[in-house]
């Protein structure tokens, strides 16, 4: 059972990691394309760790949330030409003065990436449809 447990845990941080570095790059090409979703970075990330995990877990969606929020600043932070864009730590500690839309699409991502890492995505797909038992006609 513990067995189990830890491979569901390494699985689950591997496919965050996996989708996590897919959302960057996907946000990078989108900013190449002259659009700007900096909530992909962390919608990536909960996704790619509800795909690879077995079961439903709230503190994985809290720390996939936690971890949208940062790789969506990140993501943000590599695309950057502001004051504050010589180190991340520097642009990290200044992120209130991003402008509100900014703010709002990286909270958006973080709330994604917490929906999608509790594993309710995964759970959607994998549905069991209800069985429905033939009613039985009275005899006549």
């Amino acid at each position: 059972m513990l067995f189990r447990k830890v491979i569901a845990a390494g699985l689950s941080v591997l496919g965050a990691a996996l989708g996590g570095v897919l959302g960057h790059y996907a946000f990078r090409w989108i900013w190449s394309q002259g659009f700007y979703a900096p909530m992909v970075p962390g919608g990536f990330l909960g996704m790619g760790c509800a795909a690879l995990s077995g079961h439903k877990s709230t503190l994985r969606g809290v720390l996939c949330g936690v971890a949208g929020l940062g790789l969506g600043l990140f993501s943000r932070w590599t695309e950057d030409a502001g004051p504050h864009a010589d180190s991340f730590k520097d642009f990290a500690t200044h992120f209130y003065e991003l402008r509100p839309l900014t703010l709002a699409l990286l909270a958006l991502g973080g709330l994604i990436a917490f929906w999608c890492g509790q594993g309710y995505v995964v759970e959607f797909w994998r549905r069991q449809q209800p069985k429905v038992e033939a009613q039985r006609q009275p005899e006549q």
